[in-house]
């Protein structure tokens, strides 16, 4: 949405967000027809906030807002009318596109779709925004406030710095990865409930899994392979105890006599690959308990 001022409150704004009349001192300046609140635009009627900016001045510059729709933020028409400052963010400076007054002289059709803060964002927006609200109070302000970390999320708000946690982030849909760039640790990230393969994406190595706690029956139910939780340092006993059939643990690399010292049977080694000649050979076995096993010793 748009919300338009004069351009000498930008500064402001951005230090401590928009405010409902009556919040930090702020009076009613330009009415309050449909309530007392911050009053935006629909995207598609820059025109209702182009009368607020600076007199005179060549160029209108708008803030580009998000919204969070919830039963505090009243439709009038093609404006929006927000009655908890923390339902709104203010994200950038734009000059809106000539328009055309559809209103009150013809009403708009279908109105368009509601859409994301996050793709009315450039990379260097998310940045410069970042920036400027790196040492402000609009963090802190709006956790204070109950606003939840999926509602600004797309304003690059340094979450962290406003003592949000892991699993509220994780909520609002951060992943593993951004919250480990934000300085999250391991630990910090496991409590908040990602998984063991959204934290290798992470590029948390197998071994930090391990270490963490991560068992080998686990890490195998979310796709790791023996010869992966091998390399991570699992020993055979454990990757067997995980549910590793004998077959997997070859490919592993393990010996025939590793798999017989970790309790594998007979004939889970003929399942495994092993032939009956190899078997007898390296093993020993007599005739009749390689074919007890399920094999002919011949």
């Amino acid at each position: 949405a748009w919300h338009g001022t004069r351009s000498d409150n930008f500064y402001g704004i951005f230090e401590h967000g928009l405010l409902v009349p009556g919040e930090g001192g702020v009076r009613v300046a330009n009415g309050s027809a449909h309530g007392v609140g911050i009053y935006t635009a629909n995207l598609d009627a820059a025109w209702l906030s182009e009368g607020f900016c600076t007199p005179g001045a060549p160029r209108k510059e708008l803030l580009v807002c998000a919204v969070l729709q919830t039963w505090k933020v009243k439709h009038v028409a093609d404006a929006q009318v927000v009655f908890d400052s923390a339902h709104v963010v203010p994200l950038f400076r734009a000059t809106p596109p000539a328009c055309v007054r559809s209103w009150p002289f013809e009403r708009a059709g279908k109105k368009p779709s509601p859409v994301p803060s996050a793709g009315l964002l450039r990379p260097l927006l998310v940045l410069a925004f970042t920036r400027v609200l790196s040492g402000a109070l609009v963090p802190d302000a709006l956790r204070a406030k109950g606003c939840p970390a999926i509602t600004l999320k797309a304003a690059g708000v340094v979450f962290r710095r406003a003592g949000f946690l892991p699993k509220e982030l994780r909520d609002g849909g951060f992943s593993a990865e951004a919250l480990k760039r934000a300085g999250f640790t391991l630990r910090d990230l496991v409590i908040a409930g990602f998984s063991a393969a959204e934290l290798e994406k992470a590029q948390f190595s197998t071994t930090k899994l391990k270490d963490i706690g991560f068992s080998a029956q686990h890490l195998k139910g979310e796709g790791f392979s023996a010869s992966v939780l091998k390399a991570a340092g699992f020993l055979l006993q454990e990757l067997r105890d995980g549910g590793f059939s004998a077959e997997a643990l070859k490919d592993a690399d393990f010996t025939c006599g590793q798999l017989v010292s970790a309790g594998c049977s007979v004939a889970e080694l003929r399942e495994g690959g092993f032939s009956a000649k190899h078997l007898k050979e390296v093993l020993s076995y007599g005739s009749q308990e390689l074919k007890d096993g399920g094999d002919s010793a011949s």
